[in-house]
Formats: C-alpha cells, structure tokens, sequence
C-alpha cells in the first residue's frame, strides 16, 4: 500500500510538471518602441524591447498599447493574439500582418512595422500616440516619423484629456494602420491623408484667446495641447478640428477651471 502510496504522488507530480510546463517565449518587437503587454488588458506590465516570458501552452496575446477590442474578440483591435503548442513553438498568430515566426526560432514572435509621419501642421500644441503612453508619458511635438505595427488601432490625443473632464466629450480619435503599413481612411474631420496614405495630417482651427475674461490670471492660462501659457493681450492659437478643446486658469486652490469650446 505505502509503494502504491508513493507511486501515485510520483505519478500526480510527473501529470502536474507536465501540465504546468512553462517555455521561454521571446518577443522581438524589432522597430517598435512603444509599450506591449502581455495577456493583459492595461493591468499588466508594459514592456518596451527584446523580451523573454515564460508562458504555458495554449492561446495568448499581447496588448500593442490602446487595450481596444473592436469586435468582442482580439481581434482588428490593438491586440496579437497566437498559440504555443506542447513544444514551445508559436503558431496561429491574428492578424497574421501584424507578427510572424521565422522557422529557424520558433520561440520568437517577431512583430511587423512600418514607418508612418504625424504632421500637425498649424497645430503647435502636444500631442500623443496610445502605443507609447505607457512606460513612461511621451509627449510628441511637429511634425514625427514613428514606428507601429501593422494591422493594428491607435489612438491620438490632443493632450487636452477633454473626455476625462467633460462627459461625452473627446479630445482625441482612433486611427488604424494597415498590413500594407499605411493609413487607412476614416471619415474624420481632424486629419487628411497624404504622400499615398503614409503621411497623417491635422486638419486644425484658429481661435483667438482673450486673457481678459479669465479671473485668477495671474496662475496662467491653460491651453488644451498647450499647457500653462503666459499671454497678456488676445493671441491666436490653433486647435484640431473636431476635437473637445478649452482654455482655463487654475483657481487659488489649484484647480483647473476650464471653459469650454469645440472648433
């Protein structure tokens, strides 16, 4: 009895080593310097570069920054979904534009890019891109050559944050780019696209600001895109069209007390 005993503890261990077996999983995301996470929704940790996981058999996918999910499921969202199989190999990879496995490691997923231009043109504000929010805040100024995955969605924001103060507001917009690396055309009034679709183009406003009607002007006035910005007499500035945007002071308690306006 006490061998039968011991032979099933061996017996239960050997079945639980073999169903919990972890492999050495490598992400390359070559070009991309973006933030990724893996298996996780914007709860995880994002990870910029060469990184090596250990993970079981069975579906994954990682999380190329903006956490979208367009359709129910990972997929013509921001997400890579794949398979590792019994022997630690990738397979299965959707959308299939967006990484691949070359045969010679197939421990490695490999992700694809392309080179794509933001081009605020009259817009002299900050703005940033979802995929490299993460790690650390990337604030993108003029006109920017970036890198990101193909067959993948993104999301500008003006920095205005208008969506988080006014309900039902946005100071941003999803944009996508394809597997043939360029982007794809929404009806949007906030950009055009040029150069054959690989250049992204702000369509932008001009509103004059008048210091004047703003109490408290001594803590600065405060621009969505723009920050704290000393102006003393009516200035025009620009703004994206379409989008939420507003110009405030910060009261003797530090909060911000916007007005708002849509170009």
């Amino acid at each position: 009895m006490q061998k039968r005993l011991l032979l099933l503890s061996f017996l239960f261990f050997v079945s639980l080593s073999v169903f919990s077996q972890l492999f050495s999983i490598t992400i390359n995301p070559g070009a991309y310097v973006g933030g990724f996470e893996i298996d996780s929704n914007g709860h995880g940790t994002f990870h910029q570069g060469v990184k090596t996981v250990l993970l079981a058999a069975g579906p994954h996918y990682i999380n190329t920054g903006t956490g979208i999910i367009a359709d129910d499921t990972h997929h013509y969202g921001s997400y890579i979904d794949f398979t590792i199989d019994n022997n630690g190999n990738i397979s299965e990879i959707n959308p299939p534009a967006s990484a691949h496995v070359y045969s010679a490691n197939p421990s490695t997923i490999n992700f694809i890019t392309a080179n794509v231009t933001i081009d605020p043109a009259a817009f002299k504000g900050s703005y940033e891109i979802s995929a490299y929010q993460h790690n650390k805040e990337t604030e993108l100024k003029g006109k920017q050559t970036i890198v990101l995955v193909k067959a993948q969605l993104y999301y500008f924001e003006d920095e205005a944050y208008a969506n988080t103060i006014i309900p039902g507001f946005t100071s941003g917009f999803y944009f996508s780019i394809t597997d043939k690396g360029i982007f794809e055309e929404f009806l949007s009034p906030s950009y055009s696209l040029q150069n054959n679709n690989t250049t992204m183009v702000l369509n932008t406003t001009a509103r004059k600001i008048d210091p004047a009607i703003f109490p408290a002007r001594n803590n600065g006035i405060v621009l969505c895109g723009y920050g704290y910005v000393p102006i003393k007499k009516p200035t025009d500035f620009t703004f994206i069209t379409g989008l939420t945007a507003y110009a405030g002071y910060l009261d003797d308690f530090g909060k911000l007390r916007p007005n708002y306006f849509v170009p």
